[in-house]
């Protein structure tokens, strides 16, 4: 019966686990969305051009060709709507801040209410301790 006992205790332990990994999760993806979107607007502001033709030119960077105008306006309105941002716009963005970064060029201040890096990094270690504090927590049941 203790078994038993500390099967439960363990289970109640695991849901409040996946609680905790839930929240840090959607804080960092949250948080990573509000990254994404600051660095096109900049990579906007630095081209002098729309959010629109970032993705344009991301995408005629990343696979060498330009697209059409219905493949762009897919994954923009997805970005706008649904906070998708394709993995060759945010290549862009970072390659262009840091070329810009090189370059000693002065880029526009993150405003107090744009995300800090500090925050992502929180969120990933939020997430590294629910998932070590879940393994503990197993090694724990089964030594018992």
């Amino acid at each position: 019966m203790p078994y038993a006992l500390s099967g439960l205790k363990f289970a109640e332990y695991l849901r409040t686990a996946d609680k905790h990994i839930q929240v840090a999760d959607n804080f960092m993806q949250n948080n990573q969305l509000k990254i994404d979107t600051h660095a096109i607007e900049l990579t906007a502001s630095v081209h002098q051009v729309t959010k629109f033709r970032i993705f344009e030119l991301a995408y005629q960077d990343w696979h060498g060709t330009e697209a059409n105008e219905t493949d762009i306006e897919a994954h923009f309105i997805a970005f706008l709507f649904d906070g998708l941002v394709p993995c060759w716009v945010r290549a862009y963005t970072r390659k262009t801040l840091r070329l810009c970064e090189e370059a000693g060029l002065d880029l526009p201040a993150l405003p107090a209410d744009k995300p800090d890096v500090a925050l992502a990094i929180s969120a990933q270690s939020l997430l590294m301790i629910a998932g070590l504090t879940c393994l503990c927590l197993a090694q724990l049941f089964l030594l018992h």
